[in-house]
């Protein structure tokens, strides 16, 4: 009779650790709630510009769920993770709540080298055994291709021909200027080639201008106008190359201004002393008497203020810059018109 007892009693503990494992093993797969990843909207190609290592691109995700939980998710999370060539770049999670059918949209900003690049798309809703739902795991990739910016055309030299063009019309006031100081050395030379009556043509019409006393004294009165040729090279270059433009541009404005400033000054009798260094023309082998007047010491104070404001500008300083900005722009635009016929051949 024990036998018999003992007998039931196995099989009953059997039959219910039986039951129980079943019941678990259904429990345990009793829901599924399985990520789909929709689509994985990104650019296929991205072409940097000039200047730029590496492209922003943002790349959007559309999840939505499968299964067969018929309630709305109020607790779990999915994670959605983009991942860069195998690492992980972005991180981002859908809350709840939302339901199976629903959809949401996740969008990742990544920063993307040059080259081909594999971005994948992960979407992870974790197995939940306490209540009997299973999750799942879903993937999607795009390449993306970052294309390396393409190299610069070699800039043609705009200014710098606009400034040869300008050149070319101040050279016969440079010329006159330092045939004066020379002592008519070059107009001479050319009436035993040419036979014009060049010198007699300059020295009248300088007399009847009341400067050519002014000319054949004031070195600077011939240096300058040469020396405005030479900064008109440089503005245009500066401008072509975006070095110190300012400062550039500006010494060109005051080596334009020194000679008008410097003849005002002696015309009008304002500054006529030539003590300030006498017979320097000797001493470079000029001939005559030349000096720097007073007149002439104002005069080359001009370029020495302008190129110091135009410094200032090319180094942020806010006051200098607005001074420099609207004579910038004019002489861009000068250079830029006289330039316009020729520089298609360049």
């Amino acid at each position: 009779m024990r036998r018999v007892l003992l007998a039931l009693m196995v099989a009953l503990a059997g039959a219910l650790m039986g039951a129980g494992a079943a019941e678990a093993k259904a429990y345990g797969a009793k829901y599924t709630i399985k990520p789909v990843i929709k689509s994985v909207q990104a650019p296929a190609k991205v072409q940097l510009k000039q200047g730029q290592k590496a492209a922003t691109v943002n790349v959007t995700a559309v999840i939505s769920w499968t299964g067969n939980y018929p309630y709305t998710i109020k607790r779990t999370r999915t994670t959605v993770t983009f991942a860069v060539d195998g690492r992980t770049a972005h991180t981002a999670y859908i809350n709840p709540p939302y339901r199976i059918g629903d959809t949401r949209t996740v969008t990742a900003t990544l920063t993307l080298g040059p080259g081909k690049h594999t971005v994948t798309v992960t979407a992870r809703f974790p197995n939940l055994p306490q209540y009997g739902i299973q999750g799942g795991t879903a993937t999607k990739e795009v390449t993306i291709e970052v294309v390396a910016p393409t190299a610069a055309p070699a800039a043609k030299p705009v200014h710098l021909a606009g400034a040869a063009i300008k050149d070319l019309l101040l050279a016969p006031v440079a010329l006159v200027a330092l045939d004066a100081l020379s002592g008519y050395q070059i107009s001479d030379m050319i009436d035993s080639v040419a036979g014009l009556g060049l010198k007699d043509t300059i020295v009248s019409t300088l007399d009847s201008l009341g400067v050519r006393e002014y000319l054949e004294k004031d070195v600077v009165a011939g240096a300058m106008p040469a020396a405005a040729l030479l900064t008109d090279l440089l503005a245009g270059w500066a401008m072509d190359h975006k070095q110190y433009v300012n400062t550039m541009t500006m010494l060109d404005v005051g080596t334009m201004l020194a000679p008008i400033v410097t003849l005002a000054a002696y015309m009008g009798g304002v500054a006529t002393t030539e003590d300030v260094i006498v017979d320097l023309g000797e001493q470079l082998g000029l001939g005559g008497s030349a000096v720097i007047t007073t007149a002439s010491a104002a005069g080359l104070a001009v370029p020495a203020v302008t190129t110091v404001v135009g410094y200032l500008a090319d180094k942020g300083v806010a006051q200098a810059a607005q001074i420099t900005a609207p004579i910038v722009r004019a002489l861009d635009q000068l250079l830029t018109t006289l330039a316009s016929p020729i520089v298609k051949y360049l």
